[in-house]
């Protein structure tokens, strides 16, 4: 996908594109790359994966704006220690990391937890980076470490390169393979984007590993982390993601009630990330939907937002196997309307994993209708059919 700045939107207008294709991958402006010729070895042994001291799952995000950093990873349980090191510049594994590049203990912490095995869920952070320039870093503890690079965004952003990814989750692991070697192809011919939007089940059923959500989940992550190295990685919840809570990324989440859904501003584009299902449980629509108008209104208020965009993952339209599904519609109750009259420009879903995408909308608050681009009027009380 690729964004550039535009002027100030003034009319109500909203786009909803369906991203769950069925290899669960969709890089909008690569449309020509398929599976068909993908890479022939996977990258990562699913029968193997198991917890060990090194660091395994490892997320980089944004923290709390665009300069800073999360870092998430897991590793065994003999394996406490949480620490991360940065130094400028790009230096590469053989830097020699000293105590002055560490960073402080109060911005790292590690959770025991257990599924498939006891394994440590570690998160740490560093804010307040200097915009253009190039850091190196190293994350783990105990002789066990993971090295990488990222160059901080410049102040001034004219374009917006992002991959969009949903939905890893599938019936068996022959199909993963699909989805790592599309994700694979289209990782390389995008080559740097600015960052990853996932859309929700970031970890793969039919490559589950000793009956561990944790290791399934590092297992895929891995894949794209492997090809993507320290490109931030923001994801949205999603129902298949419940257990793998404790192991997401370390993100600061907008001051929300519900750390399921944060929202952040990158140059002239302000992209909002909800939770529609996971996370341990049922969300709370009522209390996100105050904090979604009121970011909204406050993007809205920003001269400098040109494009507002949303990443969800279970969509309040479907055309898969969800379309009748009453989840569907309560989605659509809290949150199809808001997009409209806050101005939303795109929503991207996951959950479905088809690929469709509609015309531009407009909602009818009185008759729950809405009007497309080409006069189409539909009313959704037909989702509860």
């Amino acid at each position: 996908m690729n964004i550039k700045y535009k002027n100030k939107r003034n009319r109500l207008v909203a786009v909803l594109v369906a991203l769950a294709i069925f290899v669960g991958f969709c890089p909008l402006n690569t449309a020509n790359v398929t599976a068909s010729s993908a890479v022939t070895v996977a990258s990562v042994e699913h029968s193997t994966y198991v917890f060990t001291d090194d660091v395994g799952g490892l997320t980089v995000t944004y923290y709390n704006d665009i300069y800073s950093r999360g870092f998430c990873w897991f590793t065994a349980e003999s394996n406490p220690a949480t620490e991360l090191y940065v130094a400028a510049g790009d230096l590469g594994e053989n830097t020699a990391f000293t105590e002055s590049h560490k960073v402080p203990e109060a911005n790292c912490s590690s959770v025991l937890a257990t599924d498939g095995g006891s394994y440590y869920s570690h998160k740490a952070h560093i804010t307040g980076l200097t915009p253009g320039k190039t850091y190196s870093y190293k994350v783990g503890g105990n002789g066990h470490y993971r090295y990488g690079t990222f160059t901080v965004e410049s102040s001034g952003i004219s374009k917006i390169d992002i991959i969009t990814l949903t939905d890893a989750q599938t019936k068996n692991l022959s199909l993963l393979h699909v989805w790592e070697n599309t994700a694979a192809q289209s990782i390389g011919v995008m080559q740097n984007p600015d960052f990853v939007l996932y859309g929700g089940d970031q970890y793969d059923v039919g490559g589950r590993v000793n009956n561990s959500s944790v290791l399934a989940y590092g297992a895929a992550l891995d894949t794209v982390t492997g090809r993507i190295g320290s490109i931030p990685y923001m994801a949205a919840a999603g129902n298949h993601d419940y257990q793998v809570t404790v192991n997401r990324a370390d993100i600061n989440y907008a001051d929300s009630n519900d750390p399921g859904y944060y929202s952040f501003d990158y140059g002239f584009a302000h992209f909002v990330v909800l939770n529609t299902k996971g996370m341990g449980g049922m969300p709370d629509f009522t209390a996100q939907k105050t904090w979604l108008e009121n970011d909204l209104e406050a993007a809205n208020q920003n001269d400098k937002t040109k494009w507002t965009i949303v990443m969800i993952h279970n969509g309040p339209h479907s055309t898969g196997d969800h379309s009748a599904d009453k989840y569907s519609k309560n989605v659509s109750d809290y949150f199809a309307e808001t997009f409209s009259r806050y101005h939303v420009d795109l929503v991207l879903q996951g959950h479905d994993h088809t690929y469709s995408k509609t015309l531009p909308y407009r909602w009818d608050t009185a008759g729950r209708t809405t009007s497309y681009g080409d006069g189409t009027i539909v009313n959704y009380d037909v989702l509860t059919a």
